[in-house]
C-alpha cells in the first residue's frame, strides 16, 4: 500500500512567453524537469490556439501557421501594460485574449492551456517510467505566482486554475500557490551543493520573466535579504 505522504509533487510556472514544470516523488530524491513527449528541453512555448471543431492545441504543438495566443498573463490585472510590449514580437498570427480573431476571455484562454497541459502530464508514460511507478500517484499541484498581481488577477487565475480541473474526479489531488520569487528561491536552493557555499558568501537570485524581472541579494546561511530587490 502507497504511504499516504508519498505523493507527487509538482510545479508549475506559467510564463508569460514561456512554461515550465518540475516535479519531485520521495524515493527519487530529486527535481525532475518535464519535457512533454520526450522533447529535448523543458521550456513549453505559452501558446494555444484553436482549430476548426473546437481542436484545442497547445505548446510545441502550436504552428506559426496556426491563428494562436500569446501572452494570456499580460490580460490578467496588474500585470504590466500591454502597450509597453514590442509589438513586433505580436505577428500576424499571434494574438491577445479578446482581441482581432481570438474573441476569447482571459480566464477561459488559460483554463484551456492548463487543461491541455495537465491531461499531456498526467498520460505522459515518461513521467511515471522516472518515478518508477505504474501510475501516477495522488498530486500536489504548486502555481507560481507574479507579486504583481492585485487581488482580482489572483482571483481570475485561481478560477482558470479550478477551470482546467487540476481536481478534477477522484484523484484527491491538492492545489498550493506560492509566489515566483519563493519559487525561484526554492530552485536556486535546489542547485547548491553541499559544500558550494561558505559561511559569509552572497547569492545573487536573478528571476528573469517575459515581461519583468527582479533580483536579490541573499546571505548565506541565514538568507538575509540585502538591499532592495532590483527591477
Amino acid at each position: 500500500m502507497m504511504n499516504n505522504e508519498e505523493r507527487l509533487v509538482v510545479g508549475v510556472d506559467i510564463g508569460t512567453t514561456k512554461t515550465v514544470v518540475t516535479y519531485y516523488y520521495p524515493t527519487k530524491e530529486e527535481v525532475l524537469e518535464w519535457r512533454p513527449g520526450g522533447n529535448e528541453s523543458s521550456i513549453i512555448p505559452t501558446l494555444l490556439a484553436y482549430r476548426p471543431g473546437g481542436e484545442r492545441t497547445w505548446g510545441h504543438g502550436v504552428d506559426q501557421s496556426d491563428t494562436h495566443l500569446i501572452m494570456m498573463k499580460l490580460r490578467i490585472v496588474g500585470s504590466p501594460n500591454i502597450d509597453s510590449v514590442d509589438q513586433r514580437v505580436i505577428s500576424d498570427k499571434g494574438n491577445l485574449p479578446g482581441d482581432n480573431r481570438n474573441d476569447v476571455p482571459t480566464q477561459r484562454s488559460i483554463a484551456d492551456f492548463l487543461r491541455c497541459l495537465r491531461i499531456a502530464f498526467r498520460d505522459d508514460r515518461i513521467v511515471s517510467e522516472s518515478i518508477e511507478v505504474r501510475r501516477l500517484p495522488q498530486i500536489d499541484w504548486h502555481f507560481a505566482m507574479p507579486n504583481t498581481w492585485k487581488e482580482e488577477g489572483e482571483i481570475v487565475m485561481r478560477a482558470a486554475i479550478e477551470e482546467a480541473g487540476f481536481q478534477h474526479g477522484n484523484d484527491n489531488a491538492r492545489i498550493f500557490y506560492m509566489s515566483e520569487a519563493k519559487a525561484a528561491a526554492i530552485g536556486a536552493a535546489d542547485q547548491l551543493r553541499e559544500g558550494d557555499m561558505q559561511v559569509g558568501d552572497f547569492v545573487l537570485l536573478c528571476d528573469l520573466g517575459g515581461i519583468t524581472s527582479i533580483s536579490q541579494f541573499f546571505l548565506f546561511p541565514t538568507g538575509l535579504k540585502i538591499g532592495n530587490p532590483l527591477l
